[in-house]
């Protein structure tokens, strides 16, 4: 009770360092005690110990004070980390095989599979990256595959960008590849519209909208009737049912609900450890609106010097 007392103490006032310290104390006493395995783990993964929040998690989960399925996300996450981390420090060997490691913990974990696809790419492995997302596309189409297939469009014989047409044919095959995604054609019909192939466009978001309605889909079908028809009547229905529609998902914590434009192992300012999902918002809008207040934010914040709030003892 006296450990107890100081590491609650401890928490209180901001010092991780002494709370761990007192942690581990406790754990020492009571080795199976649930939410003192919990809390060093916390603890852990707030400085970062990588290595060391890893040996207590697997503690934490033969007592079953960790679900096999959060410690499965959170190794990979881990990993991620930990890449993330060699890669900055010019550690490229070290970060590879890090990316590597989270997707074998868990290949259908979508942080891992485009993370090690931008990884790839930076490194000029560009037919390694596309053959990445594509098999990933396969088994299981995450929406947030494609921005990156995206990114991955092949340039010109002089290194140029490609044009509307190049981009429409490279998600068309993307589409190929399994077309039981609702993204995937939006993204299609949305390259469609930028070559002004109308009628395929309109094909692709039929199909889209067989699969998934989504507020997406209908803000793309109200640019298409703008841009084909100029009719500003249909595209106003269009935009009218995007109202109604379920919100586009984004990256979101599930803490806070706070948005941002791509996953991180650690959900700032806040620093809670993979708690960022890709999920529906309250509102499509208001997301959009978020990301931006967010960046405002950010740039006048220096995360590594952000004083975070220690999780109260259970």
């Amino acid at each position: 009770l006296g450990v107890r007392g100081l590491l609650q103490a401890s928490l209180e006032a901001g010092d991780t360092d002494n709370a761990l310290a007192l942690a581990h104390k406790a754990l020492a006493l009571h080795p199976k005690q649930k939410w003192i395995l919990c809390t060093v783990y916390d603890l852990e993964l707030r400085l970062r110990h990588w290595h060391d929040a890893q040996s207590v998690l697997d503690r934490a989960v033969k007592t079953g004070a960790v679900s096999k399925e959060r410690a499965k996300s959170d190794k990979a996450a881990m990993a991620l980390a930990v890449a993330l981390e060699a890669e900055d420090e010019g550690l490229q060997d070290v970060a590879h095989s890090q990316y590597k490691k989270a997707r074998k913990i868990d290949a259908d974990f979508a942080p891992a599979v485009i993370l090690l696809a931008q990884y790839y790419a930076r490194r000029g492995e560009h037919g390694k990256a596309v053959s990445l997302i594509e098999r990933a596309w396969k088994k299981g189409p995450h929406g947030a595959y494609v921005p990156v297939w995206g990114d991955l469009v092949p340039k010109g014989k002089y290194g140029e960008s490609a044009d509307a047409l190049a981009r429409l044919r490279w998600f068309e095959r993307l589409v190929k590849v399994n077309p039981e995604s609702a993204d995937g054609q939006i993204a299609a019909g949305v390259a469609a519209i930028e070559s002004g192939l109308w009628g395929e466009a309109r094909q692709h978001f039929s199909k889209a909208e067989a699969i998934e309605p989504s507020a997406k889909l209908y803000r793309a079908l109200a640019t298409l009737e703008e841009k084909a028809s100029g009719n500003e009547e249909a595209a106003r229905k269009w935009l009218e049912k995007a109202m109604e529609a379920p919100d586009d998902k984004v990256w979101m914590c599930r803490e806070t609900g706070r948005i941002y434009e791509s996953w991180m192992p650690i959900a700032q300012p806040h620093g809670s450890f993979n708690t960022i999902e890709w999920a529906q918002p309250h509102s499509a809008q208001g997301s959009e609106a978020q990301i931006l207040l967010n960046r405002a934010d950010d740039r006048s914040r220096d995360f590594n010097d952000t004083v975070i709030e220690a999780p109260k003892v259970a």
